[in-house]
Formats: C-alpha cells, structure tokens, sequence
C-alpha cells in the first residue's frame, strides 16, 4: 500500500490580511475562526484570495440553533463569557455569507459536539440538549459547517 506523505504548516498572522500570494493553497480549513470577527466578509474573500481556482474550503462556526448560544448569552449577561466578540451561524447563514463573498457552496451540514470524560458541566449539558432536540430538528447541533469550492467571480 503506497502512504502518501501529508505535510502541514501553521503561521500566525492576520486572517484579514493573509502574506500570501493569490491562489496559493489547495485546501483552507477554518475551525472556529470567523465567528470572531464582525467584518467576517473581509476574511472571507481573503480567503477566496489566496485560493487556487480549484481549491477547497472546510469552514465551521458554532450553530445559532445550538444551547450553546444561550451558554454564551447568559454567560455575557452575567459577565462571566471570556471569549470576546463570538456570534453563532445557522448552517444556511453560512452558506448564504460563503456565497455572497463569491463561493460556491459543495456541501452544508450540522454536527453535534458529543459530550467528553473532561468536559465541564455546561459542555455536558449543552451536548446532551443538542442532541435531544437534534432528533426533531437537524439544523440543531453544536456546529455549522460548509464546504466551498472557489467560484468564478
């Protein structure tokens, strides 16, 4: 069996504007990235920028129909949310934002966060009630995800 040799480089720097060329990558994954930024447009046609024309994008926010929003909310109200500016996307938000940005959008989908032997309590809470209410509704679960392929505009 051949194994193919993957190779995987990181670089800090700012997501509004990248220090690459354009159409430099074949694949972007973005894991909870976005959601912090409230000029997300911007970091999405960079993204589209240093894209190879048939490159792909593995894009992922937290749901809006997710109890982990409420978490967030409640725990704002009460100043005790430590992770800055955060908002939350249904899946069709996502795409919607993908598209106008010039993406074409391969597949959508929702996923649940199963909760962990070290997760603290509201994690297994959230999880939990994900996941029941995710039995009568898909678009409720923990994450949204896109997958995009670079558009012609």
């Amino acid at each position: 069996m051949h194994r193919k040799e993957v190779y995987f480089q990181y670089d800090l720097g700012d997501v509004h504007r990248f220090p690459y060329a354009d159409n430099s990558f074949d694949k972007i994954i973005s894991l909870g990235v976005i959601e912090h930024f409230p000029d997300n447009e911007i970091i999405m046609r960079e993204m589209k920028r240093v894209l190879k024309q048939d490159g792909e994008v593995l894009l992922m926010t937290p749901n809006k129909f997710s109890m982990g929003r409420i978490d967030r909310l409640f725990k704002q109200l009460i100043h005790k949310w430590n992770f800055g500016y955060q908002t939350e996307y249904s899946v069709k938000e996502l795409a919607d934002l993908c598209e106008r940005t010039g993406f074409v959008v391969d597949k959508m989908f929702v996923d649940l966060r199963l909760s962990k032997k070290f997760d603290s309590t509201s994690f297994k809470i959230i999880s939990t009630v994900d996941q029941f209410f995710n039995i009568f509704s898909k678009h409720v679960g923990f994450y949204s995800y896109v997958v995009l392929k670079k558009g012609s505009r």
